[in-house]
């Protein structure tokens, strides 16, 4: 398991990390209170910390908080009661540069530039054709693209209207990937791909498993089963943690989504005939 307490040398020899890679890649979130609008609480008393090259798995119903957590561990929000840290510095004190140096964020809609499949992986990155086409092959782009009337040339309209949702998805996971990042937060990132090609990305990304931090909301449970933990949220709290296989030996929340789902029953967002204790 990769779950431990964050180191805090920084705070004993007073060094700031000047680049990314100085960067230790754990996180140790203290999330006492958070709100949109400052009234209602949105997420409330989430800790939890993560070692660097841990993979976890966030899940829970639709609502209750997976992906306002997401944002939070990238800093688009302030917290009203607590904080989060990256390699035991506030997450608020780190630059905007160095955070997108260090953390890659994927997300169910991503935005597809007017541009080349190519410029659309890689951005402002200086990378030749070789970078390229080993970033889609590991996010299992690489045979699509092919088939595009000009291959990695061919262009894309703005929010890659031409490309399916599951396509967009794959093209932004390879742009995260070509460019190697210490953190990846996957929000549903393969949520409308086919289970077949989803099983091929996780295999990949399991390559990089204790390489990188990885951190996913999954619509599929399955496919953070292997997690080293996972967490449920329920209403904005953590309703239960562990391995898969320690949710799955008692009663919860997981097991009851988990066993509907793998019965062919249960799409994220019914919650129905469950009712945690309290």
């Amino acid at each position: 398991m990769k779950i431990k307490l964050q180191s805090r040398s920084h705070e004993r020899t007073g060094h700031f990390p000047r680049n990314r890679r100085s960067f230790s890649p754990e996180y140790a979130i203290d999330i006492r209170r958070f709100s949109y609008d400052g009234k209602k609480d949105v997420l409330r008393d989430i800790r939890f910390t993560v070692e660097a090259g841990a993979f976890i798995g966030i899940v829970g119903h639709t609502g209750s908080g997976k992906s306002t957590l997401l944002s939070l561990l990238m800093n688009f929000y302030p917290i009203q009661e607590g904080g989060i840290q990256i390699g035991g510095i506030p997450i608020s004190r780190i630059s905007r540069g160095i955070r997108a140096g260090l953390i890659g964020f994927v997300q169910q809609d991503p935005f597809i530039f007017a541009d080349t499949v190519a410029n659309n992986i890689r951005m402002e990155l200086p990378l030749d054709q070789d970078a390229i086409v080993e970033a889609a092959q590991q996010a299992q782009l690489h045979e699509m693209v092919l088939g595009l009337p000009h291959g990695y040339d061919t262009m894309l309209t703005e929010q890659g209207k031409s490309l399916s949702a599951g396509q967009r998805q794959l093209l932004s996971l390879a742009r995260t990937l070509a460019r190697k990042l210490r953190i990846l937060l996957l929000d549903e990132a393969t949520a409308n791909i086919n289970s077949h090609t989803e099983a091929l990305v996780w295999k990949s990304l399991m390559t990089l498993r204790s390489k990188v931090t990885l951190i996913a909301i999954a619509h599929r449970l399955g496919t953070v089963k292997d997690a080293d933990q996972l967490y449920v949220l329920h209403h904005g709290h953590v309703q239960q943690s562990g391995t898969h296989e320690e949710l799955m030996a008692r009663e919860g929340l997981y097991k009851h989504m988990y066993e509907l789902q793998h019965q062919g029953e249960f799409q994220l967002g019914w919650n129905q005939g469950y009712s945690p204790a309290r």
